[in-house]
């Protein structure tokens, strides 16, 4: 039924975390998941790369396959979805299910006002919304969607930052909170949703032969 609700969890990761226990956070990746994250030129790229894929490993098992749709989005081999999002030293992951999600995070701050008018409609500004709950709003749409925000951010509608979203033919679920100066938004598409968060602090396993990136 439509107006039954499941749990989906949201499990969150900081940088400072990431980097006190990172031999044992990397023990939990594949070589590849290691070696894309450090790939990455800056350290905070690789500490959130790192966190993600450790992230998805916790929940998932370490022999979880994951794939990829055509578009890019990330699901695991027996369809159980989840959705990645970083923003300034946290990173947020979401786990349901076989409906679509999408999680956006991202850090309350100065700076963004020149992109109001390119991102939001007109009612989204006349709300009196801040921009980072819009924008969030947007793109957890956009994820559960799996398309990102293309061809136009104002495309994909922010208002109800909480509630029901019909969009393109089909009906989606989504919910906003803000935790420790971040704004985030988790969507899912059919079915509304109880949000259960996880702080996810110490691994407890460790690998000597996983030191750093």
């Amino acid at each position: 039924m439509h107006d039954q609700k499941n749990v989906l969890t949201l499990s969150l990761l900081s940088s400072e975390d990431i980097k006190a226990h990172l031999p044992a956070i990397l023990s939990y990746l594949t070589e590849e998941e290691r070696a894309r994250a450090s790939r990455y030129a800056r350290e905070e790229d690789r500490l959130m790369s790192a966190g993600g894929a450790y992230l998805i490993r916790r929940k998932l098992g370490r022999d979880a396959i994951v794939l990829r749709t055509d578009e890019g989005k990330p699901y695991a081999e027996d369809h159980v979805c989840f959705n990645l999002s970083h923003s300034c030293g946290l990173v947020a992951a979401v786990f349901g299910g076989k409906n679509e999600i999408g999680v956006d995070v991202e850090k309350i701050r100065d700076g963004f006002d020149d992109l109001r008018t390119h991102v939001l409609t007109q009612p989204e500004l006349d709300s009196g919304l801040d921009f980072f709950t819009l924008f969030t709003a947007k793109e957890s749409l956009s994820k559960a969607a799996g398309t990102g925000l293309l061809p136009s951010p104002k495309d994909f509608p922010a208002l109800p930052p909480d509630g029901k979203i019909p969009f393109r033919g089909k009906t989606y679920y989504r919910h906003a909170l803000t935790f420790d100066g971040y704004r985030i938004s988790v969507c899912q598409e059919h079915t509304d949703f109880i949000l259960q968060k996880e702080f996810c602090h110490e691994p407890t396993e460790r690998d000597p032969s996983a030191e750093s990136l």
